[in-house]
């Protein structure tokens, strides 16, 4: 229910069940040590300048970085080392965190074909949107 009383639209249609959640966060590497952290009011975000130096890109002094992204086996995802210099972060995470499906593997790889040859490789993805066993991520 909203603040004037009325019942969002998504309550007539059907119900949203959660069966199964990951993910990464700053100082975290799963979603029970994130809730931990924030139940024990941890700050997750950081002012320093381990990732960038400060004022590059106008990005906000405080930010949360994730753990080891520069760790990747390429070779165990089937991603060749140019595709691998050229995959954001974020798509080496969600290839982490999905390993063992191989429609998702597949998916990704495909997806990063399809980046390089649209010659997007130097240019960073605003957004990342991936289409996995009826979810969108």
């Amino acid at each position: 229910m909203n603040s004037s009383g009325e019942v969002p639209f998504w309550r007539d249609q059907e119900e949203i069940v959660i069966t199964g959640i990951s993910g990464r966060f700053p100082r975290c590497e799963n979603v029970q040590e994130f809730g931990d952290l924030l139940l024990a009011g941890e700050d997750l975000v950081t002012e320093d300048s381990l990732r960038w130096p400060p004022g590059v890109f106008d990005l906000p002094k405080r930010h949360g970085k994730l753990k080891d992204l520069k760790k990747f086996d390429a070779q165990y995802f089937g991603v060749t080392p140019k595709q691998a210099n050229y995959l954001d972060p974020q798509v080496r995470k969600l290839l982490e965190a999905n390993y063992l499906d191989p429609q998702v593997r597949k998916l990704l790889e495909v997806t990063l074909e399809a980046i390089i040859d649209a010659g997007e490789r130097n240019r960073p993805l605003l957004s990342i949107m991936v289409y996995v066993k009826n979810h969108i991520l």
